[in-house]
């Protein structure tokens, strides 16, 4: 779907993706996956953090304790809970729901 809104989407299995997220201004994770970025990507929290907006759209801490939770929009937590009027829950996954409760 973010590909059709002509966003640089990209899977982090993706031999472009090391190239692509030392370009991009803002990191945006919806992998569902807790701490996903510390764990997986340790080697690479250096250019996470150089310069970037970074952003949790997924349920879970999706950057993990190689952040602190100031370094990341909302601290951590899915930005769009952080919207006045949230995304309504009929249009959330069950796990997304759920974290909202």
């Amino acid at each position: 779907k973010a590909r059709e809104c002509n966003f640089n989407a990209i899977l982090p299995n993706d031999d472009k993706f090391m190239g692509i997220l030392k370009e991009s201004s803002v990191v945006i994770t919806a992998t569902g996956m807790h701490h996903c970025i510390s764990k997986y990507y340790e080697e690479y929290i250096d250019i996470f953090k150089n310069d970037k907006i970074l952003v949790n759209m997924g349920a879970e801490d999706e950057y993990g304790d190689s952040f602190d939770d100031e370094e990341v929009l909302f601290n951590k937590k899915p930005l769009n809970f952080s919207l006045e009027f949230p995304t309504p829950m009929q249009f959330l996954d069950p796990i997304f729901y759920i974290h909202n409760l």
